[in-house]
């Protein structure tokens, strides 16, 4: 085997090793990535320079440095609740505002009706107008209802992730100057697995990194507008109507005189029913009444 597929080999391992390192990475917090491997000093051929000790302690200085140098990026998201007294032209009034300042609406509901009714609105709006969208809807309202305001410093994550970029950037731009000097398929073959694994790793980090910034540039507010609920009148609008109540209360008479007349009317009609009932029922009280005063005076 020549000196150059030795220095390929070395190369590969190196390079599928800082791979498997890398998979470990997770989008939902800041990462603690391992640099990339440095090119072995046995591999003349690549034109690389080898590792100079200490490499790893300066990166992590360097990133440290960079996160401190870098301005701040902070994910700002705000849920507000207010009472307003038109509820239309104070949602118009947000959306025109909201506009104004470079934002726009993502997601738009209205439901219920009357003092019930609401409107429920999702804004994304440029960082630098977030604060000042807050101050203009609540001078719009009558009350704030509810607020809550919360930020997301993921500054350090960025700067990891560009840092890591940069390295697996060069470990590939490496690879492909290895391709380019392979003379056997298998070489090729393998130099080409490993820049397939290099690449998904920095599609997925510039992923990340766009996604951190436009959430950073652009921050949320889920607002909900609501009617200031009307007061309920000590007095009907309607008035006392004395004469109602009157009539009312001769309507329940007559009611309850039908009722009774019907009670009657019905009783009638069975009266020789419950009449001939009534009349065994004292004839049979009466025989056994003279039973009774027999057997005493025996």
């Amino acid at each position: 085997m020549t000196w150059r597929s030795l220095s390929l080999f070395a190369m590969l391992a190196l390079a599928l090793s800082a791979c498997g390192s890398a998979d470990r990475m997770t989008g939902a917090s800041a990462p603690q990535y391992e640099a990339a491997p440095a090119m072995p000093e046995e591999a003349p051929a690549t034109g690389g320079a080898s590792a100079a000790p200490g490499d790893g302690a300066s990166k992590v200085v360097d990133t440290a440095a960079s996160v401190q140098q870098t301005e701040r990026m902070v994910i700002k998201t705000a849920t507000m609740t207010v009472q307003v007294n038109d509820l239309d032209a104070v949602a118009q009034q947000v959306l025109t505002q909201v506009g104004g300042m470079g934002g726009f609406i993502v997601d738009s509901q209205t439901s219920g009706t009357d003092d019930y009714r609401r409107v429920v609105v999702r804004i994304r709006v440029p960082s630098d107008r977030f604060d000042a969208l807050l101050e203009q809807i609540k001078s719009a309202s009558v009350k704030v209802s509810d607020l809550g305001i919360k930020g997301q410093d993921v500054t350090e994550e960025y700067v990891d992730l560009e840092s890591h970029k940069k390295t697996l950037t060069a470990t590939r731009d490496r690879l492909l100057e290895l391709l380019a000097k392979s003379q056997t398929v298998e070489d090729t073959l393998k130099v080409n697995e490993a820049l397939n694994e290099y690449q998904a790793q920095i599609d997925e980090i510039e992923g990340r990194m766009k996604y951190l910034s436009q959430s950073a540039s652009l921050s949320t507010v889920d607002l909900t507008l609501m009617p200031v609920p009307s007061a309920a009148p000590i007095v009907s609008a309607d008035g006392w109507q004395p004469m109602g109540v009157a009539r009312d209360a001769l309507r329940s008479l007559v009611e309850f005189g039908q009722g009774l007349a019907s009670v009657l009317i019905v009783l009638l009609v069975w009266s020789p029913v419950w009449g001939l009932v009534l009349l065994a029922g004292w004839l049979i009280s009466r025989k056994l009444r003279g039973k009774a005063v027999v057997g005493i005076a025996k």
